[in-house]
């Protein structure tokens, strides 16, 4: 899957939410649940989804991998899903 599929797939993801407050609560409890039962995404094992909701109040910061230390990790997690 390339980058404009996981930018769509993750705005759906994001619609349903907000549409959805049961789906909402599955995606928060169970994240690799809610994606396969409502998308039909098996995400795999050595992925871990981490769903946080932002407030008014609240800004959640996102780190991502430093690339120094991720060089040397071969990964093509961006394509399974």
């Amino acid at each position: 899957m390339g980058q404009s599929t996981n930018s769509s797939l993750k705005e759906q993801i994001i619609a349903k939410a907000w549409s959805d407050p049961a789906f909402k609560a599955s995606l928060i409890a169970d994240p690799k649940a809610a994606l396969k039962e409502h998308f039909n995404v098996d995400v795999p094992d050595s992925l871990e989804i981490v769903v946080a909701e932002e407030a008014p109040n609240r800004v959640t910061l996102v780190i991502p991998p430093n690339p120094a230390e991720y060089a040397t990790e071969v990964s093509n997690v961006g394509d399974t899903w």
